[in-house]
């Protein structure tokens, strides 16, 4: 198994998964989302779907953002 740079993965390494949100689902003490791949998959090209993830588990992806340490 190899990432899309061809780089072999092992079970336990840590991957980040370029995705956009397609949609907010806002509710009182939390929020879902959306995301769709912004890398299609091989050999097809096309581009994968994740539905509601609960926006604890993810980090905003702008430039100037600081996502490289613990936090």
């Amino acid at each position: 198994m190899h990432d899309a740079k061809g780089r072999e993965l092992h079970v336990g390494d840590s991957v980040l998964i370029p995705c956009v949100i397609t949609d907010l689902q806002a509710f009182e003490e939390y929020c879902n989302v959306t995301v769709e791949t912004k890398l299609g998959r091989r050999p097809d090209g096309l581009k994968e779907k994740f539905y509601s993830f609960n926006t604890g588990v993810v980090l905003r992806s702008l430039p100037g953002d600081d996502n490289t340490g613990e936090l």
